[in-house]
This record gives structure tokens, C-alpha cells and sequence, in this order.
């Protein structure tokens, strides 16, 4: 499950690259350690996101991870992120290399599974 950390970041690539560091209380970071961040590139209401993974990440991890970077995207007024990785067609339920609309609020997948 995703939630909130207070942050003070300035921009949107500040925000993405604190999400690799742990959030305190025992919350692991949004971004997991085999992940590294490549580019941040934020253009009006639009940001591109370049990773770089150095291991087999679990479906699961990089949906979330992939749906934190779009509530923070959000979080800065963004309306659309495009993800990028390395040897990749997607990120969980989320395709790379095209544009992505910011989820309306935390965990989808719990709020999809809940209306079945």
C-alpha cells in the first residue's frame, strides 16, 4: 500500500530522487535500491522518467514503485508522466515509452479490486 510522506522537495526530480532514500518509521522507499534513476525531465504539465534497473524487480514492487512516481507527479501539478527503462515494455500494468494520465488517488489496484 502507498502513502504519503511529508516532503519538502522543490521540484519533481527532487521528489523523485528522494524517493529513493526511506521515508523514516520503518517505510521502504518508493524507489527499491535496484533501481536507479537515470533523468528527470519535467515540461509543463508533462515529465519524463528514465530508469535503469540492475535486477529482476517483482511485478508487484514496480507497480507500486511506477504508481508512486505518478501521485507524485501529481503532487506537482503534472498531468502525464512517461516512464522509460532499460529492456522493458512496461512497469506493472503501466507502458513504457507512452504517456501515462496521473492516477486520481492512491492504490488503484485496491479500489478496482474492491468495486468487482
Amino acid at each position: 500500500m502507498l502513502i504519503s510522506v511529508p516532503s519538502s522537495a522543490r521540484s519533481f526530480s527532487e521528489a523523485v530522487q528522494r524517493m529513493k532514500k526511506p521515508g523514516g518509521r520503518g517505510l521502504e522507499p518508493a524507489i527499491p535500491p535496484e533501481v536507479k534513476v537515470d533523468h528527470v525531465h519535467a515540461s509543463g504539465r508533462h515529465a519524463t522518467v528514465s530508469l535503469r534497473f540492475s535486477a529482476s524487480l517483482d511485478a508487484a514492487d514496480a507497480a507500486r514503485m511506477a504508481e508512486a512516481i505518478l501521485l507524485t507527479a501529481k503532487e506537482f501539478g503534472l498531468l502525464e508522466v512517461t516512464l522509460a527503462a532499460n529492456g522493458r515494455s512496461s512497469i506493472g500494468p503501466y507502458p513504457l515509452g507512452e504517456r501515462i494520465k496521473v492516477p486520481a488517488g492512491p492504490n488503484e489496484e485496491l479500489l478496482t479490486a474492491g468495486g468487482r
